[in-house]
């Protein structure tokens, strides 16, 4: 005998038979009568916010054990005290204090290139906002973040070397480069090191400005630092009995083309006769602008002065006439204003004799150039 019965298939609210099952090993009969592939199978996340509390309930209803993050009001990480999974819809989190923050709940199953659980290479761009990429420390205890205030998008290259990343106030003046002979702030230059700068300020940038004028004169706030030559006679210089110029041992310098230079000598004259003068004359070695010469002596011990003047390269215009008596060391200066111009060369300091006699520049006179302009 046979015996005809009718079940209907499974629905949400009626039992029955299981209806006819898809061949798909990644599905699960539900509960409602389907065939679907687990909430946590897909990936998925759950958030839940908690307020002054030692310990909170999550029931997140993902249908698999999540990765747990827990952070606080300032979006810094919690480490909490421990988690324990009731079931694969919810866990209890417990603290060590009364804590406020928010527990996320995150499945890693998913697809993409940005998974959490697993080793991967990221082939697309990836945009984390403000303080949402955080870098723990080692000791598992604190977070790092990045701070951009970009006003246009911006490209960072890290330099091809392995090392620290250091921060402006770590920098302490030292210039670390493949450059050899490095000077620190606050220490004493050494060897001969060259400064490729046009101007040094000293204090701050509108304080005192050192800068270059052109090659070996410098100026301090646009003013220019005179520069000095000082040479001495080294050994006396006597004329012969006669009118012809001659050289005053070591008493030469350089002048340098567009130049103004401030010529002044000091010494002793002494001539064999009191009737015996003499004459102070530059013989330069190229063409000049002008040079202006006026030297003087005593001529009686009374007071009487006596000089001469050359207006000319290698020419006394006017001589002394006499010294108030001979052998006699008698005090002579010398000054002169003396412009190049174009050209560059050398500058000699001649004497002669008034007369046909014998006269002498002493050993020890000084000679001081400056340069003025």
């Amino acid at each position: 005998m046979a015996i005809r019965t009718s079940i209907p298939v499974m629905t949400a609210t009626v039992g029955g038979t299981v209806p006819t099952p898809p061949n798909n090993t990644t599905t699960f009969l539900r509960g409602d009568g389907t065939f679907n592939a687990p909430a946590g199978a897909s990936g998925g996340s759950f958030e839940q916010a908690f307020t002054t509390v030692t310990s909170v309930v999550v029931t997140h209803n993902l249908g698999a054990y999540p990765v747990v993050d827990i952070i606080d009001s300032g979006l810094a990480v919690i480490i909490p005290l421990g988690i324990v999974h009731s079931s694969v819809n919810a866990f209890t989190a417990t603290f060590t204090a009364s804590t406020t923050g928010t527990i996320i709940a995150t499945l890693g199953a998913g697809t993409g290139d940005m998974k959490l659980a697993s080793i991967q290479t990221v082939t697309g761009v990836k945009t984390f906002n403000d303080t949402t990429l955080l870098l723990r420390n080692v000791a598992d205890t604190f977070n790092g973040s990045f701070t951009n205030t970009n006003s246009a998008n911006r490209v960072y290259t890290l330099p091809n070397a392995a090392g620290t990343v250091a921060l402006t106030s770590d920098i302490t003046g030292t210039n670390s480069g493949t450059n050899t002979g490095d000077n620190t702030v606050a220490t004493a230059l050494t060897g001969s090191p060259t400064v490729a700068v046009t101007a040094i300020e000293l204090g701050h940038a509108t304080d005192t400005t050192i800068a270059r004028v052109s090659a070996g004169v410098a100026s301090i706030e646009g003013e220019r630092i005179t520069t000095y030559t000082s040479v001495t006679v080294s050994t006396v210089a006597t004329t012969a009995a006669d009118v012809v110029p001659i050289n005053v041992p070591g008493c030469v310098f350089t002048y340098v083309s567009g130049a103004i230079y401030e010529i002044r000598v000091y010494g002793r004259l002494n001539s064999a006769a009191a009737t015996t003068g003499c004459g102070l004359q530059f013989d330069v070695s190229t063409a000049i602008t002008d040079i202006n010469v006026q030297f003087f002596h005593q001529l009686a011990s009374a007071g009487t002065l006596t000089g001469g003047h050359s207006i000319a390269d290698h020419a006394s215009v006017g001589l002394s006439s006499g010294v108030p008596a001979g052998p006699l060391d008698v005090p002579i200066t010398l000054f002169a204003l003396f412009r190049p111009g174009a050209n560059t060369g050398t500058c000699q300091l001649r004497i002669r004799s008034e007369v046909a006699a014998v006269t002498e520049l002493m050993a020890g006179a000084y000679m001081i150039v400056q340069q003025i302009a």
